[in-house]
């Protein structure tokens, strides 16, 4: 070494730094590096990387993955440096993040320490300014702020970048050597890093990138290659606007301009975020495409159903294929061969057969089967007319509204009245099987059994004809868009239904007859204005079956009979009358306390009358005589009637069937 080259190294060792300093005796040659920016808010020194605080900074990145080197050791894959500058620091962020190198657990345990080299090259000066110091858990450095772990390497370093050398036997007379000496990153100084890294475990060894970040292992450090060259450059902005980054494409998304001034590419506009399209973007005309794909959601399997891609909710579960909704099956799936078997399911088990009219569903051979209730054929028909033995005729005043299907033997529809349902007469030879008046309206079929259907007076069309007669033994379909027609064949199948639930009568009333009392009220007389209560709580069994006996029932203008469930919503009750049912002007039957009309049965031996303006809720039942709601009446149920029923003026009859046993 000569002479004037040890006496820089003395001088060298009076300079500002708070570190040992040594010479360096060439300058190393480095590997060019992404530059150091200059910025306005320097990071704080803490070991901790705050947020925001190195956005400007440059990272170049390891990229690993690289030969292990030595098994069981570390390896540095994923280090990462950041550099930032301003006109009195260097500011550095080291970051390392160690993996077991090789196979098996790593016995080295955490990293010892670290050593942190660097020079600084002032003013093409050829002895370099040269410092290190050594950074470990036990002894930070207080200009060094680090995170030090088995798992975790974060350094953060500052450096004065003026550095003011006392010219004391330095350098006389050399012109790469000026006094006072200061460092100039504007002048094309530079500055150049490596770091090592010790394990003072007996298993020792690293396995590093010497060629990335600088990294070395140790021992021992070897001249002075895998220097790092870092240089500075002002930040200049690259945008003030959003314009001002636009690349003129759409396919890779729109360009943003972020403080301070950085462009910024948005995610591409194409990409909806469902893992089972497929995203497709068109540059030409600025479109998307998303392809539902249920290719990519199926997974492989059977017994699960066939998986399906939704393009707004992704993936979508399959319906598993075997099952067949069959309460009363037992449902088995084999994967293996792809084929389904079904059980029956053992008797008894409880099941819903669907209809509303039958109660107690069980299964019964693998069938769902339920007991229909006493007068079943109420829950098809809004009105029931005749019986086995007698003929007999449904008649509507105008203007009313059935709210269900009709069951007859004849028809008379009144002007402007109209059924929400089939119209049905048992009738088989005549020209008026059924008569349909002025305005009137059948939502549904009309059926015969072979007799005719005629408007009335004659020359008033029938609804959705343009002729006023359909004879007997013909069909006819609507003109008007509605679906329905006319059927006076006598083949139609709606006329068997119609025959068995007039039937159904007679057998409905010979089992009400059977059933035990629940209590004899006797004759029921309710004066003008007066309200009568059958309470169900008081001499009857909520939530049961009760059969009260009456013998007779007369009403005053006016009046009102209350029906309580006693609080029950599963209370029925049948009220039994031996004799005549018969009410005045503005009647009423209210239920209260849970009783609800498909729990209610007004079943009589003898005729059935209401007066005008009556209004109630239950099917009523008449066996004798005519059953009738007359003008104005309001009520919730089914007419069924041996005999004649009538319907008259602006009444509404709202099909609600009867459920109760």
């Amino acid at each position: 070494m000569s002479s004037s080259r040890i006496v820089r190294r003395a001088a060298l060792l009076c300079t500002v730094f708070a570190v040992s300093l040594t010479l360096s005796p060439l300058a190393p040659t480095g590997t060019a590096h992404a530059d150091a920016l200059k910025t306005s808010s320097p990071p704080t020194i803490d070991g901790a990387i705050g947020v925001g605080e190195w956005d400007l900074a440059e990272i170049e990145y390891d990229t690993g993955p690289r030969p292990c080197v030595n098994p069981g050791g570390w390896d540095l894959s994923g280090s990462k440096g950041r550099f930032l500058w301003d006109d009195s620091y260097i500011y550095g962020l080291i970051e390392g993040y160690p993996n077991t190198c090789g196979p098996g657990a790593n016995p080295n345990g955490p990293m010892d320490a670290m050593n942190w080299e660097g020079y600084i090259n002032a003013n093409g000066w050829p002895a370099a300014l040269f410092f290190d110091t050594t950074w470990g858990i036990a002894w930070p450095f207080p200009d060094l702020g680090a995170t030090f772990s088995a798992d975790r390497l974060v350094l953060e370093f500052i450096i004065p970048i003026a550095l003011v050398i006392d010219n004391t036997g330095g350098c006389p007379g050399s012109p790469n050597c000026p006094q006072p000496y200061t460092f100039d990153p504007s002048g094309g100084d530079f500055f150049e890093y490596r770091i090592a890294v010790t394990d003072t475990d007996a298993a020792g060894g690293f396995d590093s990138n010497a060629e990335t970040l600088g990294w070395i292992v140790e021992p021992p450090l070897s001249g002075y290659e895998h220097w790092r060259k870092l240089t500075f450059t002002e930040f200049v902005p690259e945008c003030q606007i959003d314009d001002d980054c636009d690349d003129g494409f759409f396919c890779n998304g729109a360009e943003t301009c972020d403080p301070p001034g950085l462009c910024v590419q948005s995610a591409q506009p194409c990409d909806d975020g469902v893992s089972c399209t497929t995203d497709t973007c068109n540059e030409d005309n600025d479109l998307c495409s998303n392809t539902a794909d249920d290719a990519a959601c199926d997974n492989g399997a059977y017994c699960d159903g066939a998986e399906t891609c939704d393009a707004q909710t992704d993936c979508q579960s399959g319906t598993p294929p075997c099952v067949d909704g069959d309460e009363c099956t037992t449902d088995d799936c084999d994967e293996p061969t792809d084929t389904c078997s079904y059980t029956a399911a053992p008797d008894t088990t409880p099941c819903d057969d669907g209809n509303e009219c039958t109660s107690g569903d069980e299964c019964l051979a693998g069938v769902c089967t339920g007991a229909g209730s006493t007068v079943a054929a109420s829950c098809d028909w809004a009105i029931i007319g005749g019986n086995a033995s007698r003929s007999v005729r449904v008649k509507t005043g105008t203007q009313s509204v059935i709210g269900g299907a009709v069951c007859m033997d004849t028809v008379a529809l009144g002007y402007a009245s109209t059924t929400n349902g089939d119209v049905v007469a048992m009738s088989a030879s005549g020209i008026r099987g059924v008569r349909i008046g002025v305005n009137g309206e059948v939502a549904g079929d009309t059926v015969t059994g072979g007799s005719g259907v005629r408007g009335w007076p004659r020359g008033t069309l029938l609804p959705g004809l343009s002729v006023d007669e359909v004879a007997g033994g013909g069909t006819a379909v609507r003109t008007d868009g509605s679906g329905f027609g006319y059927d006076t064949t006598g083949t139609d199948a709606r006329l068997t239904d119609c025959d068995s639930a007039q039937s159904n009568l007679d057998s409905a009333a010979s089992d009400l007859d059977a059933l035990p009392q629940t209590a004899n009220l006797g004759e029921i007389r309710i004066r003008l204005g007066a309200t009568h209560l059958i309470d169900t709580g008081a001499i009857g069994s909520p939530g049961a079956l009760n059969v009260f006996d009456i013998t007779r029932l007369r009403a005053g203008i006016g009046s009102t009979l209350q029906i309580s469930g006693g609080g029950d919503p599963n209370t029925a009750v049948i009220l039994r009358l031996s004799g005549k049912l018969v009410a005045k002007l503005r009647f009423s039957v209210q239920l209260v306390n849970g009783l609800t009309a498909e729990n209610l049965l007004i079943y009589s031996k003898r005729k059935c009358e209401f007066g005008k303006d009556a209004t109630g809720e239950g099917s009523v039942l008449s066996m004798s005589g005519k059953l009738g709601l007359t003008h104005g009446s309001t009520w919730s149920g089914t007419l069924l009637g041996a005999g004649r029923v009538k319907v008259g003026d602006r009444v509404v009859l709202t099909h609600v069937p009867f459920l109760g046993d």
